[in-house]
């Protein structure tokens, strides 16, 4: 979800985006039921997209986080 919200993102002159960062923190596993993933722009200066991504269970409980930098190339 975050590959195609930054791509959303580009300026028309950059062509395509990379990941600088990934951080993954995992807060419970998960061994059924249903994911729900939301994916949020946090923050775009120059060359970076800042975007964070929650991963839910089916209660709404935060199972993991994702916050990424990418860089327009």
């Amino acid at each position: 979800s975050q590959g195609l919200l930054v791509h959303y993102f580009l300026d028309h002159s950059f062509t395509s985006a990379a990941t600088g960062t990934a951080t993954i923190k995992y807060f419970a596993p998960i061994t059924h039921g249903t994911i729900t993933v939301k994916t949020m722009l946090k923050e775009k200066h120059n060359r970076k997209i800042l975007v964070d991504s929650i991963a839910m269970d089916e209660s709404g409980k935060i199972v993991a986080t994702l916050n990424e930098i990418w860089i327009m190339l």
